[in-house]
């Protein structure tokens, strides 16, 4: 996914967690549910397929929350690292003008000094 090829592009060499991590782990339990599907199929446990049924929709419902949580996580992150950047930017356009006014005050001292 996205997250994960900023993450190599970067080298950072991480593992995104809901585009890697969470779905390898949720694909896993999903193969494992398929299999005791089919186990309790061939037992004709009907009650049981459906248990295990409903549990496969729970798990998937588990992964969708979590990556929407993480996305949501990253926006907001994505929010505050622009809201620093641009008060680092009004910072330094402060100290720019500071810096321009004290120049221009000294400027004004230097030709009062040679006018006297």
């Amino acid at each position: 996914g996205i997250h994960q090829r900023t993450l190599k592009e970067s080298g950072c060499n991480l593992l995104s967690i809901d585009e890697v991590i969470l779905a390898t782990m949720v694909s896993d339990k999903m193969k494992s549910l398929r299999r005791f599907i089919g186990k309790a199929r061939g037992y004709n446990d009907i009650e049981t397929v459906h248990q295990l049924q409903f549990t496969r929709a729970i798990v998937a419902s588990c992964q969708q929350n979590a990556s929407i949580a993480l996305q949501q996580y990253r926006i907001e992150k994505g929010k505050e690292r622009e809201e620093g950047r641009q008060k680092a930017i009004q910072v330094q356009e402060e100290l720019r003008q500071i810096e321009k006014q004290r120049l221009k005050e000294e400027k004004k001292k230097e030709k009062r000094d040679q006018l006297m």
